[in-house]
């Protein structure tokens, strides 16, 4: 029978290293970032079209969706993914706001100010970011 310590991995420089001396990807669990995925997904249908909106792919998104663990370039693409969807809902929320206020009433209310404000600043880093590629 072969027991797994005598299991040697042959490297690219042809110089053979055990088992233990191979890098694994670094996971990591995060269960914030599983419940706030899983809450984008339960509100958007399903797996498949939460992916399609986030630009993610679809078994990586149910992978970590079951397990809630996923190396940290994977936990990063997905927060960022949630931020732009997120700031993507707040200026649709904010133009309906200002929609609604102008047909009703031409002054605005504090909270909506606020919407239509980190809408703006939104839209102004996004060309900061542009104009300094």
């Amino acid at each position: 029978m072969l027991s797994l310590r005598y299991i040697v991995v042959v490297s690219n420089e042809g110089r053979s290293r055990g088992l233990s001396d191979v890098a694994m990807p670094k996971v990591a669990h995060d269960p914030l970032l599983q419940k706030r995925l899983q809450e984008f997904v339960d509100n958007h249908g399903n797996v498949a079209a939460a992916a399609r909106m986030l630009g993610v792919d679809r078994a990586t998104l149910w992978r970590f969706l079951e397990r809630g663990m996923a190396r940290i370039d994977t936990r990063q693409a997905y927060s960022a993914a949630l931020e732009r969807e997120a700031a993507k809902s707040e200026t649709s929320v904010a133009v309906q706001a200002v929609a609604v206020a102008v047909g009703r009433n031409p002054r605005l209310e504090e909270r909506e100010l606020r919407q239509i404000r980190r809408a703006c600043e939104g839209v102004l880093a996004l060309l900061n970011a542009y104009e300094g590629r």
